[in-house]
């Protein structure tokens, strides 16, 4: 996933850091084996998303493309910063007005058309049409706040 050997050494050794100082307490070796496995895929997209500069990541602008996702490629980088973003959207989906949360979430989750979310919210198409404009906006421009926060 990262394609680089140092960073991969520098992830393996983070995560097992990670896990000699919180252990859970558990006597069932399946799920301790779960836990580690949950803890090194998050150091991994931890370590992917605070190094996306030096990666071929997903740009902002082709976040809501269709309200899909595109994946240009198979590979499975892509497919990781795609769940990556998937996830930093959902977040942000929180930080939006309730009007433009509700509107994301029926077209980009329910995968519903414009007719179609018209017809829910008693509205016409055009007003579906600028008011998702605008939320996919809002969303562009929570991320970009909050990456130039990151960086600084």
């Amino acid at each position: 996933m990262v394609k680089d050997h140092a960073a991969t050494e520098d992830i393996i050794q983070d995560s097992f850091i990670k896990v000699l100082k919180k252990t859970p307490e558990c006597e069932d070796l399946t799920k301790l084996k779960a836990w580690i496995r949950v803890v090194a895929k998050n150091t991994t997209y931890n370590y992917l998303r605070k190094n996306k500069k030096n990666h071929n990541h997903l740009d902002i602008e082709s976040v809501f493309i269709n309200e899909n996702f595109i994946i240009s490629s198979e590979s499975v980088e892509s497919i990781v910063e795609a769940k990556i973003m998937a996830d930093d959207i959902t977040r942000y989906l929180d930080h939006v007005k309730k009007e433009y949360r509700i509107l994301i979430e029926l077209r980009w989750k329910k995968g519903l058309s414009y007719k179609e979310i018209a017809e829910e919210l008693d509205i016409t198409e055009e007003i579906v049409k600028q008011k998702l404009y605008r939320a996919r906006e809002a969303v562009k421009k929570k991320m970009s706040l909050n990456r130039d926060v990151e960086s600084l």
